[in-house]
């Protein structure tokens, strides 16, 4: 009997969408446990591997690893790119390309996770006013003295970060480390104003998956992104992402994000009142003018317009669906009629409900010879805002 591969499921959730539905994707026994420090003699001895796993969630497709880092593995964290000439070529494009398009020019920028500083020094010669935070000492140390302003401390937990609120942001192969991603995007989003602009660069796992790099999955980083799940997590956390593309010879995935107002409601629930009173005040005053009155459209606009409105007092409803024909609008209990039956029942206004399709219908009233006031939901919404 062959032996079949058996796919491993755990516990945990996924750090994407909360789904319980992981299954192991990739293991790698014998992984270094701390993949950015190289070791002193003395410390080989104490020195063991890891059996790193990865997993892949089955309902959003977002690959991940179990957090196997202490919460102070960055405090004393090494990592730089200054020493590249072809990544600070690369940088300054990305960073001339970020200002122009945006329009960043003394505008106040946050970079979190800002390493020696490097990448903040090429934005402020740009002209943008950029700060940093950063957990590690090391780091700090050096970017402090290219004489860059930068706080100390994590990112998470939906806190504020200082000196906000900003008006852009950068973070740039720092989301691929962080276990609650949620609560590190709702802190960068809670440190910024309205209409924000920001730049999220993580490594591309489209290129990992696509050449076979199993070595560029290790213990540092617990999430490995693709276009559709960074994209995912984005939204789920407030902000519109405007494009996401690759840099780096397809090294980096590179999303802009921007932070829009959360939608406001307050003037539907205005309009609820008053359309609902303008359209009483047509009926009333065509009362008194002893003058008949009927609505065209019985779709779902209609249907929750008379419905909402409380509309009583007309003749019918129009509709040109002849399944419609002879049955009641639902909560206002209006006889529903074909277009045949205003020939012969004539009215003075009709009040027109169709708003897709809006246009056509009024052209088609006015085809049918109708002399009367046509009114539309578009004409009563304006008066309703005056």
């Amino acid at each position: 009997m062959k032996n079949k591969t058996k796919k491993h499921a755990i516990s945990m959730k996924c750090r994407l969408c909360d789904s319980t539905q992981l299954e192991l994707s990739l293991n790698l026994p014998n992984s270094p446990r701390r993949i950015s420090r190289l070791l002193k003699v003395n410390q080989l001895m104490s020195d063991h591997p890891l059996r790193f796993k990865v997993y892949s969630c089955q309902v959003c497709g977002f690959i991940q690893a179990p957090n196997t880092l202490k919460d102070d593995y960055y405090d004393e964290f090494p990592m730089t790119w200054s020493h590249s000439s072809q990544m600070k070529v690369y940088r300054t494009a990305q960073v001339k390309t970020l200002v122009k398009r945006f329009n960043l020019k003394n505008k106040r920028l946050i970079e979190i996770g800002c390493g020696d500083g490097d990448y903040l020094e090429i934005l402020n010669k740009a002209g943008v006013k950029g700060v940093g935070i950063e957990p590690s000492l090391l780091m700090r140390k050096i970017a402090l003295a290219k004489g860059i302003k930068v706080y100390p401390g994590y990112v998470g937990q939906s806190k504020k970060m200082p000196g906000g609120p900003y008006d852009a942001f950068v973070t740039r192969q720092v989301l691929e480390h962080i276990a609650d991603m949620h609560g590190f995007l709702q802190s960068i989003r809670a440190s910024l104003k309205v209409g924000s602009i920001g730049l999220v660069e993580v490594p591309n796992t489209h290129k990992d998956l696509a050449y076979h790099r199993f070595y560029n999955f290790y213990p540092d980083h617990l999430g490995f992104f693709t276009m559709r799940t960074l994209s995912f997590l984005l939204e789920r956390n407030g902000f519109t992402v405007l494009n996401v593309g690759t840099g780096m010879d397809d090294e980096f995935l590179e999303a802009h994000v921007r932070l829009d107002p959360v939608p406001n409601l307050a003037p539907l629930q205005k309009t609820v009142q008053v359309l609902g009173k303008n359209i009483q005040s047509v009926i009333l005053k065509a009362k008194k003018e002893n003058k008949k009155i009927a609505v065209w459209g019985a779709g779902y606009k209609g249907n929750m317009l008379l419905a909402v409105a409380k509309v009583k007092q007309v003749e019918y409803v129009v509709d040109s669906d002849p399944s419609k024909h002879g049955l009641y609008t639902p909560v206002s209990h209006l006889p529903v009629v074909s277009p045949a039956y205003l020939h012969e029942h004539p009215v003075d206004i009709m009040v027109v409900t169709t708003m897709t399709y809006v246009k056509e219908v009024v052209g088609q009233i006015k085809q049918s010879g109708f002399k009367g006031k046509i009114l539309t939901l578009y004409q009563l919404s304006q008066s309703s805002s005056r």
